[in-house]
């Protein structure tokens, strides 16, 4: 069981990573768009061919750490996994940098759009909140860029211009900011959702698959156990240790119930539930299989193994405090044994299981016998 929720563990979080690898690809998009407006204001003479370089650098730069940082796993110790927050302010410092050695002004609007469109990208991933302060360091980031160019290169700076355009800047990063909430809250329901479904097929599942009472699998779940032993077995069509198959029933039950009541009767079927589990040898699998009757499955296991396994069961139960169940004497069980033969229908060991346990019952109760291929041990018990 631990084995199979690791495995899905390590497969939910590899295809986690995956998808995080996928959405860095898709961001280089934004990039290699934004490399190209580079490349066309050096080819139109707005920006020297040395900067363009350095631009392509510092995103190629970028983009292979993000790359990497989530092909070898790093990513998994940072508290943001997937770099959204990194990646969409990383686009900000080389973008600045063109911005302020472009020789035109209305050129440094296409940055602008170009890095709204990476907050976009933070608006699949990020809060309102967190969408809000990147918004803040872009505007800053303009405004400064702004002032630094009124003091060093005024020629290069149209005030009443550049200041529509941080108005007009400022407006949108609010607007895509409450885009941002609007689908943050979008995803909030989505994840409930996804959360409440699978918490309800969990319990579907639980309730599908185990007993309430005992919480040991119930009977459908030991029937598609027994099959899945079946075809192991008779895929190694062995004639040794195959399969050994037990049936352990509580003596005296109805007494119990009636005497005691139902209630007590529950507390036993609980309490001897859940002795049979921590007796159970590693591979073995024991279910509920009706009433007070339980069923024991032993792999690769002869009858003289079977028969020392099931014993060891019957003494855990024998084993119970009785004052702790509000009985005035120990509950005890019987349990029969039958090893699978090559070729049997599962059904047909079983019948013999069960004959070895009225046979158990007919000698006395409390201990465990083996099929012995005598009569029908079930009405000499009845008799």
């Amino acid at each position: 069981m631990e084995e199979a929720q690791n495995s899905r563990r390590d497969d939910a979080l590899a295809s986690a990573q995956r998808l995080r690898f996928g959405r860095v690809l898709r961001g280089t998009l934004s990039f290699a768009c934004t490399a190209a407006i580079v490349g066309a204001c050096w080819a139109w003479n707005f920006l020297d061919g040395i900067r363009a370089v350095h631009y392509v650098i510092a995103v190629v730069a970028i983009n292979g750490i993000a790359l990497a940082a989530i092909a070898s796993g790093w990513n998994l110790r940072l508290k943001d996994p997937s770099l959204t927050t990194p990646l969409v302010l990383s686009c900000l410092p080389p973008s600045i940098y063109v911005m302020f050695f472009v020789t035109e002004p209305m050129v440094r609007a296409a940055f602008l759009l170009m890095g709204t469109v990476a907050i976009l990208f933070g608006a699949l991933a990020l809060d309102r909140r967190q969408l809000m302060r990147i918004s803040a360091v872009f505007l800053l980031s303009y405004l400064a860029l702004l002032a630094t160019l009124a003091n060093v290169a005024p020629e290069r700076v149209d005030l009443r211009g550049e200041s529509l355009v941080a108005l007009a800047y400022c407006i949108v990063l609010l607007q895509v900011a409450s885009l941002g909430s609007f689908i943050a809250g979008l995803r909030l329901k989505l994840r409930q959702k996804n959360q409440s479904l699978h918490e309800a097929m969990a319990e579907l599942t639980e309730l599908a698959t185990r007993d309430p009472l005992t919480r040991l699998p119930n009977r459908r779940t030991a029937m598609a156990q027994l099959e899945r032993e079946l075809s192991r077995v008779e895929r190694r069509r062995q004639d040794g240790d195959g399969l050994c198959l037990g049936l352990l029933d509580v003596d005296h039950f109805k007494r119990i119930n009636d005497r005691y009541g139902h209630q007590t009767g529950d507390a036993v079927l609980r309490r001897i539930g859940e002795a049979l589990q921590q007796a159970l040898r590693q591979g073995d699998f024991v279910a509920r299989f009706g009433g007070e009757e339980f069923l024991i499955i032993m792999p690769e296991t002869g009858l003289e193994g079977g028969l020392s396994a099931a014993d060891r069961m019957r003494s855990a139960v024998a084993r119970l405090p009785a004052q702790t169940l509000g009985l005035p004497e120990v509950p005890t069980a019987s349990i029969g044994i039958a090893a699978h033969r090559p070729g049997e229908r599962i059904e047909d060991t079983l019948a013999r299981a069960d004959q070895a346990l009225y046979r158990a019952k007919h000698l006395g109760r409390n201990r465990v016998e083996p099929w012995s291929g005598g009569g029908d041990a079930r009405e000499a018990a009845l008799a």
